[in-house]
């Protein structure tokens, strides 16, 4: 026999031996799968058994049934709240909503009401849209009108109320002009006054004026009575 035939057989006889080893480990370490479950478990050991994955399955089963029945239910009451959404937002921000009321649409008259008080709905914890019995009135006890016509209102009222700052802008411009001309006048009639009492006084001096020298009488008297003439219409005493 060669050398090689030698080799050849004497590795067949550790293959056949290592075999043999491992098949007895094996079966001396199987996995106990048809026991059942066991009571206790040692740390660090995490036995499998067909029973125990049964029960997983089972569980896991019954948890994607519960799963599924709560997803049904979850999906009912999200379309519900969908509805209930879509509903409520065509109340609230439609063509005829109580956004639109609010802020005036082309067909409210003037006196109708465009603000509510909505009560609370108990069960749904959400106001109640269609119930618009209790309506906001305002300062003089009607109710309150919609911001459209209340912007209007402002405006024209803003409007007026530039035009008559305006007009007592030109009013008291006049007032300044009319108080110039009255202390002007006043002054004027203070220097008339002055003027007529001087004239008054120097009348009444003339008046009882009298010449003792007889070659200068005649003189005086016509003077005198050329200045009483003058100052007659100053209304001083007459002869």
């Amino acid at each position: 026999m060669t050398f090689l035939g030698k080799l050849l057989v004497f590795l067949c006889l550790i293959l056949g031996v290592g075999v043999g080893v491992m098949s007895a480990a094996v079966y001396t370490h199987r996995p106990p799968w048809f026991e059942p479950v066991p009571e206790g478990v040692d740390k660090g050991n995490s036995p499998v058994v067909f029973a125990q994955l049964t029960a997983e399955i089972d569980g896991q089963g019954k948890a994607a049934g519960a799963a599924s029945a709560s997803w049904g239910r979850q999906y009912v009451a999200l379309a519900a709240a969908e509805k209930t959404r879509d509903d409520r937002r065509e109340k609230m921000f439609g063509k005829t909503g109580l956004l639109a009321l609010a802020r005036g649409p082309m067909t409210h008259k003037v006196g109708d009401p465009a603000f509510f008080n909505l009560p609370e709905d108990e069960a749904a914890r959400l106001l109640n849209l269609d119930d618009r019995k209790d309506v906001v009135k305002g300062p003089d006890a009607k109710p309150l009108q919609p911001t459209g016509l209340l912007e209007a209102a402002i405006a024209a009222d803003t409007q007026t109320i530039i035009e008559q700052a305006k007009k007592s802008l030109e009013l008291r411009l006049q007032q300044k002009t009319l108080g110039e001309q009255v202390v002007l006048t006043e002054t004027r009639v203070l220097k008339q006054r002055v003027i007529r009492e001087n004239q008054q006084n120097e009348a009444a001096y003339l008046a009882s004026f009298e010449v003792n020298v007889a070659e200068q009488r005649e003189t005086v008297v016509r003077r005198r009575d050329q200045l009483l003439r003058r100052l007659a219409i100053f209304g001083g005493p007459k002869q």
